[in-house]
């Protein structure tokens, strides 16, 4: 609703497309972070006893998180 009504004042910027691309980011870092739970869930990383795999999950998507934000910008 909010992209419809600012579609006509905004027509230069792209509002549209800007969105989708907000949408995919979104989509994607919550895959991220699955695919991180389900590596340790199927054990293909040992987790050592005092981490639980939740932690250690919780940590790799971290991990990932921290990469990507220095691929990024660097």
């Amino acid at each position: 609703m909010t992209i419809k009504m600012l579609n006509d004042v905004l027509k230069d910027h792209l509002l549209q497309a800007k969105f989708v691309v907000l949408q995919m980011v979104l989509l994607l870092a919550k895959l991220q972070g699955l695919t991180a739970r389900i590596v340790v869930w199927c054990g293909l990383i040992a987790c050592k006893p005092p981490i639980t795999p939740a932690v250690y999950a919780n940590c790799t998507y971290k991990k990932m998180i921290f990469y990507c934000y220095l691929f990024i910008f660097f």
